[in-house]
């Protein structure tokens, strides 16, 4: 796997910050911020787990297959996130949480498919979109995690 791929996994792991307990209505926010540190967990698993299936050098191919576990992975998140009962107050800044999470599987998704052309050109380009992605995404989910804690306080 290429370094860029693997730093985006590294970087990745830590996209869900734990949310601190708070307090507010609705759904039990106690509840909300277990729901919420299980889902970091189960990605940082996932990613943990992808470093340790590639090497250095991976293949076209090999990288495609983790990119594929990784969508499944991000894909079940947002399902899960998506179902959870939101306490008062938090629901736009999870819907905020959710969106970045999609637009970013999107870019995994699109990823995915220029590894499997194998052309050089694309694979080159979906390593900077998934550099690029990484970035903007972890800013988004740990900007909009720090809104949730503020109402969740």
């Amino acid at each position: 796997m290429t370094t860029v791929v693997r730093l985006l996994l590294v970087g990745l792991a830590a996209l869900l910050v734990s949310l601190a307990t708070g307090c507010g209505g609705g759904a039990d926010p106690a509840k909300y911020v277990d729901e919420m540190n299980a889902q970091q967990t189960v990605l940082a698993l996932r990613f943990a787990k992808l470093q340790s299936e590639v090497a250095p050098g991976s293949s076209a191919a090999a990288n495609r297959q983790a990119l594929q576990r990784f969508s499944t992975t991000i894909h079940r998140t947002i399902a899960h996130l998506e179902r959870l009962d939101v306490p008062d107050g938090v629901g736009d800044l999870q819907q905020e949480l959710i969106t970045a999470l999609k637009r970013y599987a999107a870019v995994v998704d699109g990823a995915e498919r220029k590894f499997a052309s194998n052309n050089p050109q694309q694979i080159d380009a979906a390593q900077a979109q998934l550099s690029d992605a990484a970035g903007s995404t972890a800013a988004a989910v740990n900007a909009t995690i720090a809104k949730i804690n503020d109402k969740l306080h």
